[in-house]
């Protein structure tokens, strides 16, 4: 049929026109992709294309990527927590065919570097890459904009892609009262580390290294740990905590333990902007 509509144009335009017309949009998930006889922006400054049937076809057909820092740990961590909010796009991750899969990113460099990379894909080919990115935010105290996230930022704005980064510092600042009370009964050996990290306030706990511990620099971090004890603040650390959760297979994630660590909004935000992107 090819050779045919290359000789005849007006046919091929009328054949584009009847398919696009014919699924006016098309959707993969929740993604809802305009669709016209040819490729073109809504608006020359626009990051919303228009796409071809044949482009359309090609987008709709790959999966889109949730790329972490690490695929095994945040992978995991991820599908738990968003189970607590969305239990139904998680089982969307393991079809034996997802449409949605996590995909190995690397650190912040690397995560730039995919970033980057992605976003000139996307403009070599005409229509976007599907990638979003979730990444932590490695920040030290409240309001602290750290260099690398920053310039991560800077990049998925500049590509139009999506870039997710968490409130708390990292993943493990995450960790629910429920399951670390358990892993404290289970290793009496961090009970006392666990007690610290219990009593600290919202924006300690949600800023503290979890793995080493605390070397607040001078200045807003340090003020931050003011009201501690100098000899708690030197022997906190739980470097195994999110490996026990992870390698916890009974360890569950409720929608109570998201409101206990004052973040079911902030999950509930990252599942509908993985859903906006399918």
């Amino acid at each position: 049929m090819e050779p045919y509509l290359n000789a005849h144009a007006a046919h091929r335009e009328l054949l584009y026109k009847e398919f696009a017309h014919s699924i006016a949009w098309s959707t993969a998930g929740g993604r809802r992709i305009k669709v016209s006889a040819s490729r073109h922006r809504s608006a020359p400054d626009s990051k919303e294309w228009i796409l071809s049937p044949r482009d359309a076809a090609t987008f709709l057909a790959e999966a889109l990527e949730v790329a972490v820092e690490n695929i095994h740990n945040d992978g995991k961590f991820f599908s738990r927590y968003l189970s607590a909010v969305d239990p139904d796009l998680v089982s969307e991750f393991e079809r034996d065919r997802p449409k949605v899969r996590f995909t190995q990113g690397g650190g912040k460099a690397e995560l730039l570097k995919l970033v980057e990379a992605a976003g000139a894909k996307g403009a070599s080919r005409g229509f976007p890459v599907r990638v979003i990115v979730v990444a932590d935010s490695d920040r030290r105290f409240p309001m602290h904009k750290e260099a690398e996230t920053e310039r991560l930022l800077a990049a998925g704005t500049a590509s139009g892609l999506a870039v997710v980064i968490l409130d708390k510092r990292s993943i493990e600042n995450y960790l629910s009262d429920r399951f670390l009370a358990t892993y404290a009964t289970r290793y009496p050996d961090v009970a006392p580390m666990v007690a610290f990290l219990l009593a600290l306030s919202p924006e300690q706990r949600d800023h503290i290294h979890m793995k080493t511990g605390l070397r607040p620099s001078p200045g807003p971090e340090a003020d931050l740990y003011a009201d501690l004890e100098v000899s708690e603040v030197d022997a906190f650390q739980l470097p195994r905590a999110l490996e026990a959760f992870l390698m916890d297979h009974e360890a569950t994630v409720t929608r109570a333990d998201l409101i206990g660590r004052a973040c079911d909004t902030e999950f509930e935000s990252i599942a509908a902007k993985i859903r906006t992107e399918l």
